[in-house]
């Protein structure tokens, strides 16, 4: 799969601009637990498995799955959790705030933060 070069928007905005950007709390509903999350470790695992199949090497996997009556379920739990991880925007938002705050802080990729965790992380939430 080729993939298209990201188009530029203009002129990358200000250390300044950048600070000044501003950007209002969002309440994020999370219904799944730690178990809930484990279930979905080996769909996802075979979602990665299949994509590393040629179409003729699918082809042959799928009509495996099919013969195993393994296919419908596949299918929906990938649609589960398609819909559920459509809050993975929450990642994206995420990162660009903390991208945009630690560059405040004085932080950057050639002057990133220090990697030593500490305790302070436990109280985030």
């Amino acid at each position: 799969m080729k993939r298209s070069k990201p188009k530029r928007r203009g002129k990358p905005a200000t250390q300044a601009e950048r600070n000044a950007f501003d950007f209002k709390s969002i309440e994020v509903k999370w219904t799944w637990d730690n178990h809930d999350w484990n279930d979905t470790i080996p769909q996802i695992r075979l979602a990665i498995g299949l994509l590393g199949k040629d179409r003729a090497e699918l082809k042959d996997a799928m009509e495996q799955m099919v013969k195993a009556r393994l296919a419908p379920d596949m299918l929906n739990n990938w649609s589960v959790l398609k819909d559920h991880l459509k809050g993975v925007g929450i990642l994206d938002a995420a990162l660009r705030r903390s991208f945009l705050v630690l560059e405040e802080l004085g932080y950057s990729p050639d002057r990133p933060p220090p990697d030593t965790p500490v305790a302070a992380a436990a109280t985030i939430n």
